[in-house]
């Protein structure tokens, strides 16, 4: 399994670009995967609200920095 794990802060605009190309990706390789965002305390009106196929969104309630945000997602 192939895991992909994104951190993120306030990329409501860039992250559904970058999700999109990254499912177009992984599935041509024909494996099995999942993709991990761990959004590290996001303004509200940031909030990213999906529901894709293989997606998991973590949520800290407030902002800790992306090598906790990356710990999360391994921990996860």
């Amino acid at each position: 399994m192939i895991s992909v794990i994104v951190p993120f802060y306030n990329e409501k605009e860039s992250l559904p670009i970058l999700i999109e190309s990254l499912v177009l990706e992984l599935a041509w390789l024909k494996k099995e995967y999942e993709i991990v965002l761990v959004d590290d305390g996001s303004d509200k009106n940031s909030k990213l609200q999906l529901k894709i196929k293989n997606l998991k969104l973590l949520e800290h309630k407030k902002r800790k920095g992306k090598g906790k945000a990356l710990r999360t997602g391994v921990e996860h």
